[in-house]
């Protein structure tokens, strides 16, 4: 699927959003359907629209489909952050970073990669820090929607992370599932708090350390997304949204300085 003519847009709807995603969900379909015909699929390729699709078939090619818009914002291909209106954000938040990691290891694949499926993953773990070290950060001024979006949606007029309004409790939720996707040695309760703290931490931070590029802020979210393994909460549901941000706004050089503190090679 080539994504270079899918968007030529510079400002973006949400409704032309989901027009990209369900063009992207049905050629993904088509793939999906034709890797059940095997080896056939010459022969077979005139009766695609035979094979059905059931319902959870239809509802994992659309989130894959929003999965690879993510990526082509969070990589600038042909689409960048500032060109979307802030109604498209709910399809950046709820596509995770560890399934973009995938997907461009899927790529990296498909680019006739001769490394295994884990450096390939490793790989695309390598990509996304490299724009978060490296990709220029964009003027603060590009960041005022998402400041308000994120005041409207998840901070009280003091700037604190009110877990009372609707969208921060249907982040909690969708974080706590994919918690327990990932680990479901934990408990309900447990992938709530662990949720809640990290859109707690991040939410409260992601001002102040684009706008003030303010130290402290910026290691509170470099912490807040890092993987320590060695924490009690080892596994960070980390949204492309969030990515975004960080890789568009951060000041770089106090990244680095944070990094070196903290003596982090890989935050995300």
């Amino acid at each position: 699927m080539n994504s270079s003519t899918m968007i030529k847009t510079s400002l973006l709807s949400k409704n032309m959003y989901e027009v990209f995603i369900k063009q992207a969900a049905e050629k993904i379909s088509e793939v999906r359907r034709l890797m059940v015909l095997g080896s056939h699929y010459e022969y077979y390729i005139h009766h695609i629209n035979d094979i059905g699709s059931s319902d959870e078939d239809k509802k994992a090619d659309w989130e894959r489909a929003v999965t690879f818009l993510g990526s082509c914002v969070l990589y600038e291909d042909n689409v960048q952050f500032n060109q979307l209106d802030p109604e498209c954000y709910q399809h950046l938040e709820l596509t995770w970073l560890d399934e973009i990691k995938k997907l461009t290891a899927y790529f990296i694949w498909l680019g006739v990669s001769q490394t295994s499926h884990v450096d390939n993953y490793l790989e695309a773990c390598n990509k996304v820090n490299y724009l978060l070290l490296n990709r220029e950060p964009q003027p603060s001024q590009l960041f005022s929607d998402a400041h308000t979006y994120i005041n409207e949606k998840y901070l009280t007029t003091e700037g604190f992370f009110d877990e009372k309004k609707k969208k921060a409790i249907s982040e909690i939720e969708a974080r706590s599932h994919r918690g327990w996707e990932i680990n479901n040695s934990l408990s309900p309760i447990d992938n709530w708090l662990n949720a809640k703290n990290y859109l707690k931490v991040f939410y409260e931070n992601i001002i102040p350390a684009i706008e003030d590029k303010s130290k402290i802020h910026i290691s509170n979210i470099i912490r807040a997304v890092y993987d320590d393994k060695k924490s009690a909460d080892p596994y960070r549901i980390v949204s492309c949204f969030e990515v975004i941000l960080m890789i568009n706004f951060l000041d770089k050089k106090i990244v680095r300085e944070v990094l070196n503190e903290l003596n982090i090679s890989y935050p995300i």
